[in-house]
């Protein structure tokens, strides 16, 4: 009796973006349950803007098993670089063409920028990255206009530049 052995063949068969698949299946080339599954994720970075102070606001990320094929993909995504960043919904399983949103929320502890990373991972070995930063505040410019007026009301406006 011969021994088991694992064949290990390169095959690029029906995948999409030049991806290059390890079929350890065994059941060779060309035969219908080849898998592909390859993770697109719909941006390289998600901004907040305008989040108060102690609020939370949210983002998603859209992801897509970009292949065709039987082999599902699962997915973990995970936050580095700061806590004030937090996953609402950081676990995924995506069936070939399959698509799904990971969620992930910003809280402002103060009114510093805060940066951070979201990183998705695949049960394959794929990994992806998406950066996480606010949206640069707006500059405010003061134009007064002073005329009669209540005490306590006010009488400036503020207009972006």
């Amino acid at each position: 009796m011969r021994a088991p052995s694992l064949i290990v063949l390169l095959l690029a068969l029906g995948c999409s973006k030049g991806s290059i698949v390890l079929d350890d299946t065994g059941d060779g080339p060309g035969v219908e349950d080849d898998a592909c599954p390859v993770l697109s994720l719909g941006a390289t970075e998600l901004q907040w803007a305008g989040v108060s102070v102690g609020q939370a606001s949210t983002q998603s990320l859209a992801v897509l098993n970009d292949c065709e094929g039987v082999a599902s993909l699962e997915l973990v995504a995970a936050v580095e670089g700061s806590t004030t960043f937090t996953i609402v919904e950081g676990t995924l399983s995506l069936s070939p063409g399959a698509s799904g949103d990971l969620v992930v929320a910003f809280t402002a502890p103060d009114e510093e920028l805060y940066e951070g990373v979201l990183r998705v991972t695949s049960t394959d070995g794929q990994t992806g990255e998406v950066a996480l930063k606010p949206r640069p505040p707006l500059t405010l410019m003061r134009t007064d206009t002073w005329r009669r007026a209540r005490v306590g009301t006010t009488v400036m406006t503020l207009t972006p530049r």
